[in-house]
């Protein structure tokens, strides 16, 4: 130490999906074996003692994920103070002190970018249902693993499970199989 710790709320944990949270219940020893999960760790850690009132907007804060520091950020309006942000997550408290450090309080958990948007989604298990879709289509497969921005809204297993299909204008609801790699619909 000392540490900063930039911690999701409570609130932020719950927003999880329930498969990430559920994995983390079942299988403790998951965390301590999973590069994802030990990444996005150290990424909500800083290897020195920054208090609130040391912040700089455009600060980049090195974190125990080596090589990817998190951005601090300033974004004032006229209708409520400043407002902190720590690589995209709104700081909802600081300086929360213990005896070896700090704690910021966040309100969502913060992903460090890494590599290509297809290297990303194959790091979270959260996403294996939509990474199985898109190794099907060799177009967007380029398009993701290519060297122009993407920005990839990616829906997560269960959100997958509960897909709602229009089709001729009348709405289907099916769970999603997976089949190895391959998804299909068992109702269309």
């Amino acid at each position: 130490g000392p540490w900063t710790v930039f911690a999701p709320s409570n609130a932020a944990i719950a927003a999880l999906p329930s498969q990430a949270t559920n994995e983390l219940r079942d299988d403790p020893s998951l965390f301590g074996h999973a590069p994802f999960l030990r990444r996005l760790v150290a990424y909500h850690i800083v290897p020195r003692l920054v208090l609130g009132s040391d912040f700089r907007s455009g600060e980049h804060l090195p974190t125990l994920q080596h090589g990817y520091p998190l951005m601090l950020t300033q974004y004032e309006s006229e209708s409520t103070n400043s407002t902190w942000l720590a690589s995209g997550s709104i700081i909802e408290t600081t300086d929360l002190l213990g005896n070896n450090g700090v704690v910021h309080v966040l309100s969502r958990l913060m992903y460090a970018p890494y590599g290509s948007v297809a290297a990303t989604i194959t790091l979270s298990p959260l996403l294996s249902a939509f990474v199985a879709l898109v190794e099907e289509d060799t177009e967007v497969l380029a398009i993701i693993n290519g060297p122009n921005p993407t920005s990839v809204f990616a829906p997560s297993n269960e959100a997958l499970m509960n897909v709602t299909i229009p089709i001729d204008g009348n709405q289907r609801q099916g769970n999603v199989e997976i089949n190895g790699s391959r998804m299909s619909y068992p109702d269309i």
